[in-house]
């Protein structure tokens, strides 16, 4: 897979990985670690999707769903 960057936002050599955030045209900010594309913002539905779904199984009150936006009203 190949992006075409138009920006880079952060990129820094910690302790333990090499980090780079950047913009790309197409999927918006990419975090990428040790060269390996982590999350995008295109992708986002996706995880928020994914820690609804296990805190559903867990608790069904939205006010407590992690990345919830609010815009469903609590069971």
């Amino acid at each position: 897979m190949t992006l075409k960057v138009r920006k880079i936002l952060h990129i820094e050599k910690s302790l333990y990985q090499d980090v780079l955030v950047f913009e790309s045209e197409t999927y918006g900010n990419v975090l990428v670690l040790d060269g390996v594309i982590q999350c995008t913002e295109r992708d986002e539905f996706s995880y928020v999707s994914l820690l609804r779904f296990i805190s559903f199984q867990i608790n069904f009150d939205l006010h407590q769903v992690p990345g919830n936006d609010c815009t469903h009203p609590a069971r």
